[in-house]
């Protein structure tokens, strides 16, 4: 039956959505590059900004 892989992948949509990560970032200790492009249809560079303040020992480069 073809309903098991679609609501499958349906369950993990819903997953992803509901996920984030940014709680965790302040934990990073290592050094961090970040990389973000200034004209990015899909990634804003509001979100490596976020990224850069909550990571202590990364750096930022906009490109």
């Amino acid at each position: 039956s073809r309903s098991g892989p679609s609501r499958g992948y349906y369950y993990q949509l819903l997953a992803a959505v509901g996920w984030t990560s940014l709680p965790l970032l302040p934990r990073l200790r290592l050094p961090t590059l970040i990389l973000a492009g200034d004209d990015d249809p899909l990634t804003p560079v509001v979100n490596a900004r976020i990224m850069h303040r909550l990571i202590s020992s990364s750096e930022l480069h906009v490109y």
